[in-house]
């Protein structure tokens, strides 16, 4: 549902690209296409295979410890291991973030898992989606820590 109270879409200056329309949309569309095209998307590449090797490292060893390697009954949960890949690729890639150990899970990772919930749960619709991520970086712990380690960190 859409919220009454919301900005429009079409000429508001607080729209971002997912809740824009019209020539806004087209606006927006055309600025991020340039800098998020299949060439900087290669780019990241390194970045996320880095990661990636780092997991399978971090899985392996986690396995071994754990004695799970050769078909035990016991089961673990690959969720949270795969939710901080995530949250790590996308903390290198998009907000430049430092590697981080999977060891020590990333700050921002406790934070969205606080928002978002650590359970695996059904595709939801958008509005649902806006509206957590807004109360996320609303939210003075996520904004302050994003703030600190991404625009104070650049500068």
């Amino acid at each position: 549902m859409i919220d009454p109270l919301s900005p429009n879409p079409y000429h508001s200056p607080n729209i971002h690209i997912f809740g824009a329309r019209g020539q806004r949309w087209k606006r927006q569309r055309t600025i991020v296409s340039s800098t998020l095209n299949t060439f900087q998307l290669r780019k990241m590449l390194p970045l996320i295979h880095e990661q990636i090797d780092d997991f399978i490292i971090y899985l392996s060893n986690y396995l071994l410890k754990q004695n799970l390697i050769y078909f035990s009954p016991n089961e673990f949960d690959i969720h949270s291991l795969f939710q901080q890949l995530t949250a790590a690729v996308i903390g290198r890639c998009a907000l430049g973030l430092r590697k981080n150990s999977f060891k020590n899970p990333p700050k921002h990772f406790e934070f969205f898992k606080q928002i978002f919930g650590a359970e695996p749960s059904v595709a939801m619709d958008y509005e649902t989606f806006q509206c957590m991520v807004s109360k996320g970086f609303k939210s003075s712990k996520l904004g302050k820590f994003y703030r600190d380690n991404t625009i104070n960190h650049k500068t």
